[in-house]
């Protein structure tokens, strides 16, 4: 069993190859979300690199968010090709569960977050190697009550928080929790070989996804929608629309 896997879900591209047992092939790429210009060459590269192609691969897995809208939609429409191209199987894997997954030995309570902007994280909380909590979009002042919450239900004394937006908030964090915060930088990144790995397990279980209907997990509205619905609000275009159609 062979899955490629792809995550375009942050500003650092990731392609590998992995099955059950091992990865590989492993690369990684901070190309600040120019991803629609390297995806397809980072892909090339790990046949060349193995000797594989994509013949041999049994499912292609992408990460389907939260993260940037852009990053997810070109990774998507790069996997969902690739899968009709081959007829391949597709394994959509939430973000925050790869950055999870990549600390899955470890009984502490575990937090990934992603900068969301605007003030906010995507995050959601895991224990005991599942997710308790929902995929949402916080500020940080909620999520450190979140976090509080958590730890008083879980009886835990310290939260592992990982991803990209500890770099931004972990003042913050410390701030408010103290002594309870860690971080691990090595692990803030969703490795590729970690959605492949989650991936596998799916694929072995028959856990598989829709071409046609597998959809990013976005969270929250994306700028055009919250745009569009200012313009409806204040009896713009869309409102006009429907005045119309009425």
């Amino acid at each position: 069993m062979l899955i490629l896997s792809i995550d375009t879900a942050t500003p650092v591209a990731g392609v590998a190859l992995v099955d059950d047992r091992k990865t590989y092939y492993e690369a990684l790429a901070n190309t600040g979300y120019k991803h629609s210009r390297t995806l397809l060459e980072m892909i090339n590269v790990s046949f060349h690199q193995t000797g594989y192609n994509l013949r041999d691969v049994d499912a292609i897995a992408v990460t389907i968010g939260p993260g940037s809208f852009t990053g997810l939609r070109i990774g998507l429409a790069t996997a969902k090709g690739l899968a009709l191209a081959a007829d391949k199987s597709i394994i959509g894997i939430p973000t925050l569960d790869a950055i999870a997954h990549n600390l899955s030995w470890s009984p502490d309570l575990l937090c990934p977050m992603l900068n969301a902007r605007k003030g906010e994280v995507y995050t959601s909380f895991y224990h005991g190697g599942r997710r308790i909590t929902d995929y949402q979009a916080l500020s940080p002042d909620n999520l450190v009550k979140t976090a509080r919450r958590i730890m008083e239900l879980t009886g835990c004394s310290t939260v592992t928080f990982l991803g990209d937006g500890v770099n931004e908030y972990l003042p913050v964090l410390q701030e408010s929790l103290g002594d309870a915060v860690v971080s691990l930088p090595g692990y803030w990144l969703p490795r590729v070989s970690a959605v492949g790995s989650l991936a596998a397990s799916r694929w072995l279980g028959g856990q598989l996804d829709d071409v046609f209907s597998l959809t990013p997990i976005y969270v929250r509205k994306s700028e055009a929608e919250v745009r569009m619905s200012q313009l409806e609000g204040e009896g713009g275009f869309g409102a006009e629309n429907q005045r119309d159609e009425a």
